[in-house]
């Protein structure tokens, strides 16, 4: 306001006061952008740097306590020590709690540390067998006894075979006289599946599982059913409490009962083995807790749950070239290789495909010829997901020659339509809220991490005076500041004398040096100003 009154340097004043209110917003905005990373990698490496402390403390206890093994190397040599500076920030966080993180790994001999340390989520790697199963790793007992396991979204039980099993030889057999923190319980469970069956009794022990789940009840099975040829040795169900065998809590509720993860919400990732690289181990991912977002793309579509037992949920419109079926009641289903239909859904399907049966009912192309098949369209909540022919055909190659089959099979379901399996999975990153009662899914990354595009930044039509809208307090003062002093001059200019006449008239030949010229700021005789024109 003091340069308000002085004429022609206000102009200058106020080009240079519009600039800083402009940049330096801006600049501000930028440093905070670029020490952002920097400030969260301290943090993280904070966090890993108490995790791993505690982790070898509880080694070192455990050595001690029981003796050094024949070449097992002091854990004492394992610590690693922060920067005085990170090191009393890691001193101050840890006053607070007073109590170790509770998804820390004790697993001998290696050291493992699995999980964020803030609870958000604990992920769990799976392996692909031809895109058919998907396996993840779980050890029960103390010391651990690790199986290889399937994650079932379709039960709820969790089971491996008891060494007491004779018809599970060649697997991992659970062996309870080897577990100090064993609890025998004795009821009788009897499981059922689509294909095969498992009997056993209910027992208590310690799971590891991205975390120390205790007190944890399962199956000990002594006879399960086809276990010969299969990958697998047990399986995690992932459904709801109300149709578990025995009263048993399911194991990702379990691990949210006892502070593993902040929320009841688990997520699926399954890879296909075109994308995978030769000697590529990543197969999948089951992540407990928050989804990562390095795993899909775009944002998560959620709809709501029908009800509490499976993961079931409405389809408005399935679609498959000709036929259309609306009013579609689906499962989710991580334990299924394929979409499994109906049988009248399923003969409509092969009819429109025009593929041979086999006599398992099994549809396919000799001479996997399937350019001219038509996408599978299924609409959740009024968005469409779109399954395309190299998505739901599968593809065998023999001596012969390669046959195409159709990723889809024939069953007796009940009440339900459809069970998307893996087929959909595949193309579906799937997150399951039970906090919120809703299934989620979006486009899954092909081969992670997913490059998400980061927004544009908005450009205000008023950042030249008001300078960018993130830009903070100081820039929309200043903004406002300048702006009052521009309005001011447009509003109020400055009044310039009349011209004095000279009291002799001045010859035509004489020069005129009293004569007053107008000056370029001064009123237009039309009533505009110059001033008017330069804002303009």
């Amino acid at each position: 306001f003091f340069f308000a009154g002085m004429g022609a340097p206000t102009v200058s004043w106020m080009v240079f006061l519009t600039i800083w209110a402009c940049v330096l917003p801006f600049c501000s905005a930028r440093i905070r952008v670029q020490l952002q990373p920097r400030a969260k990698a301290a943090k993280q490496d904070v966090d890993t740097f108490i995790h791993t402390r505690y982790a070898v403390f509880h080694k070192i206890y455990t050595q001690e306590k029981n003796g050094l093994k024949e070449g097992e190397e002091p854990a004492s040599k394992r610590l690693r020590w922060l920067p005085f500076g990170r090191r009393k920030m890691a001193n101050r966080r840890q006053k607070k709690t007073d109590q170790p993180p509770q998804n820390v790994q004790f697993v001998s001999p290696a050291l493992t540390i699995n999980g964020t340390g803030d609870g958000l989520s604990v992920p769990v790697p799976l392996s692909n067998f031809v895109d058919m199963q998907y396996f993840g790793k779980m050890s029960i007992g103390t010391p651990p006894q690790t199986f290889t396991v399937i994650f079932d979204t379709g039960s709820s039980n969790t089971w491996v075979p008891s060494v007491k099993c004779s018809s599970c030889r060649g697997h991992q057999r659970y062996d309870a006289s080897k577990s100090s923190t064993y609890v025998p319980r004795g009821e009788f469970l009897e499981l059922k599946y689509g294909k095969g069956s498992a009997t056993g009794v209910l027992t208590e022990d310690t799971i590891i599982l991205g975390g120390v789940i205790k007190n944890a009840i399962f199956g000990e099975m002594h006879n399960v059913a086809d276990m010969d040829g299969s990958e697998y040795d047990g399986l995690v169900g992932l459904a709801f409490e109300t149709i578990a065998l025995g009263g048993v809590r399911p194991l990702w509720l379990s691990m949210h009962d006892q502070g593993l993860i902040n929320q009841s919400v688990f997520s699926m990732w399954l890879s296909h083995r075109r994308d995978l690289q030769r000697g590529d181990s990543s197969g999948g991912m089951l992540t407990f807790g928050e989804p990562d977002p390095d795993l899909y793309e775009d944002a998560i579509f959620y709809v709501p749950l029908l009800m509490e037992n499976y993961w079931m949920f409405y389809v408005d419109t399935f679609t498959l070239g000709s036929y259309t079926k609306e009013g579609v009641v689906a499962i989710s289903d991580t334990g299924t290789s394929l979409l499994v239909a109906g049988q009248e859904m399923f003969e409509s399907i092969v009819w429109v495909l025009g593929c041979k049966l086999t006599k398992n009912k099994i549809c396919y192309w000799p001479r996997c010829n399937t350019r001219k098949l038509p996408d599978m369209v299924l609409v959740l909540g009024g968005k469409d997901f779109i399954l395309t022919p190299e998505d739901y055909v599968l593809r065998a190659v023999a001596d012969r020659g390669a046959t195409c089959y159709l990723g889809m099979q024939a069953a007796e379901i009940g009440n339900l339509d459809i069970i998307l399996g893996d087929v959909w999975i595949r193309k579906f990153y799937t997150v399951y809220d039970a906090g919120r009662q809703r299934m989620g899914h979006a486009i899954s990354c092909r081969v992670p991490p997913c490059q998400h595009p980061k927004p544009a930044p908005e450009f205000n039509h008023v950042s030249f005076v008001f300078g960018f809208g993130s830009g903070g307090a100081t820039g929309v003062v200043v903004g406002c500041l300048v702006a009052i002093l521009l309005v001011r001059q447009v509003r109020q200019p400055r009044e310039y004398p009349e011209p004095v006449d000279t009291a002799e008239t001045p010859s035509p030949d004489s020069p005129s040096p009293d004569v007053a010229v107008a000056s370029p700021s001064a009123p237009h005789p039309s009533g505009t100003g110059e001033t008017s024109s330069l804002l303009a």
